[in-house]
């Protein structure tokens, strides 16, 4: 239950006495934690705006399942919306949301409908059918997995555009360079051999002509698949990291 922050500088995750935001710089590592009851999933962290996204509930204390947002001090924020049903497929079922630039609205996912949520007004709109939407850091596009399951992308107003790496069959979500020049997704790649079946490679895939290249493959139903994440000074970040530590 940890995600890296959109800036790619900052991680969130949670332990029993609540959540803990780390953030190592060139001068100083920082960790702090703050209060929450139980039940909380962080789903999307921006450093830039200082916003972060995430789940409560689904508990035999709060048996209702909550999707929040709140500042890093949690002295902002609020009730998004209320996810129909949360168990041990949530990871499959919404891996990715995201924060526009500035902070103001949210783009989420909800019954395979991707919504956008207005922090002001605090309501939401429909925006495309879909799953795991993410925002790029320009603010120009919302990319997501379609209701094929194919590599999408959209304008916050709604307007489709061709994915620029062709056809490409995504499992889980895809998830944008801290620059906004690639994405980075696992894909289905059918087996050269019928009996094996299909298998799991995780691409980078330049938004700007969209030259794709495969870095890691994966045999097919692998978690790893689905666990990845941009870091900016990642030699800094693993430096004292220990095996099993959600920063490492």
């Amino acid at each position: 239950m940890a995600i890296v922050g959109k800036g790619g500088k900052m991680i969130v995750w949670y332990t029993r006495g609540g959540p803990l935001f780390f953030e190592r710089t060139a001068d100083t590592d920082v960790t702090v934690e703050r209060p929450l009851s139980s039940g909380f999933w962080p789903l999307a962290l921006d450093e830039r705006s200082d916003r972060l996204t995430f789940v409560t509930g689904g508990t035999p204390r709060e048996t209702a399942v909550s999707l929040r947002w709140a500042s890093s001090d949690f002295l902002q924020g609020g009730l998004v919306t209320t996810l129909p049903q949360f168990g041990d497929g949530l990871e499959d079922d919404v891996q990715e949301m995201g924060w526009s630039p500035d902070g103001k609205v949210l783009v989420y996912e909800s019954s395979g409908q991707i919504y956008l949520f207005d922090t002001a007004a605090n309501s939401s709109k429909l925006l495309v059918g879909g799953h795991d939407p993410t925002w790029s850091p320009d603010g120009k596009w919302i990319t997501y997995r379609s209701v094929g399951q194919l590599a999408a992308r959209v304008t916050p107003d709604g307007r489709h555009l061709e994915w620029p790496g062709g056809r490409r069959k995504m499992i889980g979500a895809l998830r944008w360079s801290p620059d906004g020049h690639y994405v980075l997704f696992s894909e289905d790649v059918p087996g050269l051999i019928p009996i094996v079946g299909t298998y799991h490679q995780l691409v980078v895939c330049r938004m700007r002509d969209g030259a794709t290249v495969a870095v890691r493959n994966f045999v097919a139903g692998s978690r790893h698949a689905f666990l990845f994440h941009w870091i900016l000074n990642y030699r800094s970040f693993c430096a004292s990291c220990k095996t099993g530590k959600p920063s490492n």
